[in-house]
């Protein structure tokens, strides 16, 4: 189930340019994350999104390894992302960039 939030949630970003949108519906308004790192959870940003592999799940935890492009700069981005056990929405988002 998890892996499947989030691959909507990822749709609603990537494909559909809607951040803001989906940060509202699917982040609990008390998660945990680093919003500077985030530009793309905002409505209108350019941000393109490329699996490098499929989406990992354990439990509650899904971790998504993808190339991020954010106006024209590309970086590869490990995103781990907890779903919260009440609502079902993300409560915590940790972000790794590769160097």
């Amino acid at each position: 189930m998890p892996k499947h939030m989030l691959t909507d949630f990822r749709a609603e970003v990537y494909e559909n340019g809607k951040g803001g949108y989906a940060a509202g519906e699917y982040i609990a308004s008390d998660a945990e994350y680093n919003k500077d790192l985030f530009p793309e959870f905002a409505d209108g940003v350019n941000a393109k999104s490329e699996l490098v592999q499929p989406l990992i799940g354990d439990g509650r935890t899904v971790v998504a390894v993808h190339k991020l492009t954010v106006n024209g700069s590309e970086q590869t981005i490990v995103d781990v992302y907890h779903i919260g056990p009440r609502g079902g929405r993300i409560d915590n988002i940790q972000r790794y960039i590769a160097q």
